[in-house]
């Protein structure tokens, strides 16, 4: 298997099983947060929401989300 081009590389720096588990949810549901430091989103290495790569972040995001769908965006990754 191979890595997904499309999303940074995250070893040796922490936080890529996190960026794999991201990708996974993100496959499924195609959509992103985009609510600054408080979401769940990925435009580019340097342009991400923490909680993208940080299991704490992601843990908080994803048990904090009272909404269905939290103010979803359609990403132009999955175009």
């Amino acid at each position: 298997m191979k890595r997904n081009p499309a999303f940074g590389n995250f070893n040796g720096i922490g936080g890529d099983c996190t960026n794999f588990i991201s990708q996974c949810l993100y496959a499924g549901c195609g959509m992103m947060n985009y609510t600054k430091d408080l979401g769940w989103y990925y435009s580019s290495m340097y342009n991400r929401a923490p909680a993208w790569t940080s299991v704490n972040f992601l843990f908080r995001f994803l048990t904090s989300n009272k909404r269905q769908v939290p103010l979803p965006v359609r990403s132009i990754l999955l175009s």
